[in-house]
């Protein structure tokens, strides 16, 4: 009888154990998610150390977690450790792809560790998955300018102010491409257009004056029209030849 007893207490003990059981996974993703609110707070208020340890935590109890990846690519690049920042985006974009932001943080952290092209490589993806990202257009202009790449640079400014008409500092960048290519006119203009918005930015005060000095320059030198410059001369110099002829006849 006792023995009954005691089997049937084992049977009401496992019943009992297997009724709050959860559902496979489901503890593992909530933890998950319980540790990415938390490293959120934490990087809102600017304690990083303590944000790396919290997605540090949502990536161990989850390591297909794309978003917490991420974060924490995010995390290391604010604290500038652009390498670890690398890794962690490719492990967010090796289990999601198709996560235009995880390839703008990958492309922000190449561009840092001065990796032109493949930071290049990373905004392209950001705009194939997303063509309405200013951002990743506006960084890539800013990487073809270190590559000297002028003409590419105004190329992906000029889809900035596209997208973001109110974009002061696409505006000066644009500027600053054209410039630099020489074409003050369009510069100027585009400089205009940044002071329009913002009459306190300082790239765009000095490069407008930097090109209104060009164009004056432009304007002593060439005071008469090019393409009227070349008949004009050759008419002195008729004149010039005609007189010394005139000369010799009477002497």
């Amino acid at each position: 009888m006792r023995c009954r007893s005691f089997l049937l207490c084992l049977i009401i003990i496992a019943s009992t154990s297997l009724l709050f059981q959860p559902v496979s996974g489901e503890p593992v993703l909530n933890e998950s998610s319980g540790q990415l609110r938390i490293g959120d707070a934490l990087y809102a208020e600017g304690r990083y150390d303590e944000a790396l340890v919290a997605y540090e935590q949502a990536i161990e109890r989850d390591p297909v977690n794309a978003p917490g990846w991420e974060r924490l690519g995010n995390t290391y690049y604010i604290t500038g450790n652009y390498e670890q920042a690398k890794a962690a985006y490719e492990e967010a974009i090796g289990i999601d792809s198709a996560n235009p932001n995880a390839w703008l943080g990958l492309g922000n952290a190449q561009f840092a560790r001065n990796n032109y092209t493949d930071a290049i490589y990373a905004y392209d993806q950001v705009t194939e998955l997303n063509p309405a990202s200013a951002d990743a257009f506006y960084n890539k202009g800013l990487v073809y300018q270190e590559m000297g790449d002028e003409k590419r640079a105004y190329a992906a400014f000029d889809c900035v102010t596209s997208l973001e008409p109110q974009n002061a500092y696409a505006w000066s960048r644009r500027g600053v491409a054209l410039y630099n290519m020489g074409q003050y006119n369009e510069a100027e203009e585009s400089f205009g257009r940044a002071l329009a918005i913002r009459s306190d930015l300082g790239e765009a005060i000095n490069y407008s004056e930097r090109t209104k000095k060009r164009l004056s320059e432009r304007d002593i030198s060439y005071p008469i029209p090019l393409p009227l410059a070349y008949p004009i001369a050759g008419l002195f110099i008729g004149l010039f030849m005609h007189n010394r002829l005139y000369r010799r006849r009477l002497g």
